[in-house]
């Protein structure tokens, strides 16, 4: 099972690319340990994850082809 990340703002920059491509990732909780155990200065930033353009509040099972997304906080007006 493939799974796509896509990464922005700084986050990208503590990733070093702006797209990822993950294998065998169950749910959106065992991506986030994932993705800080390969790069631990992500903890050190907040942000909040989408699952197929919707931002998520809770573990969700990870389907294949699912697109995910990492965003910093941000603000509008």
């Amino acid at each position: 099972m493939k799974v796509t990340v896509l990464v922005f703002g700084n986050l990208a920059d503590i990733v070093r690319q702006p797209l990822l491509v993950i294998d065998d990732i169950l749910d959106t909780d065992a991506l986030i340990d994932y993705l800080q155990s390969e790069y631990p200065d992500l903890q050190n930033h907040r942000y909040v994850v989408s699952l197929n353009k919707k931002i998520i509040q809770q573990n969700t099972i990870i389907h294949d082809g699912d697109e995910l997304a990492l965003l910093p906080p941000f603000s509008g007006g």
